[in-house]
């Protein structure tokens, strides 16, 4: 099961809870909790059903360049 949260860009402050957003904080999720044998292929292809993904990073660890459990998705638009 996913369950995507917001996440928070490094090094910039979270968006104001009234007034205008910035759209990236919008479009970008962090998922987690992921099989090591997920791929970005997988990752790509289930949340292309939402919208059109710009972006998916797959976090590797450094050392096996097996997969960390998380990646981050960034959609085209916000709307997804």
């Amino acid at each position: 099961m996913i369950h995507p949260k917001r996440a928070i860009v490094k090094g910039e402050a979270p968006p104001p809870k009234k007034g205008p957003t910035n759209n990236r904080y919008l479009r970008k999720i962090f998922c987690g909790g992921l099989g090591f044998e997920t791929t970005e292929d997988d990752i790509r292809k289930y949340f292309s059903t939402f919208g059109e993904v710009e972006t998916v990073s797959l976090m590797l660890d450094a050392h096996t360049q097996r997969g960390r459990g998380f990646a981050f998705v960034i959609f085209v638009h916000e709307q997804a």
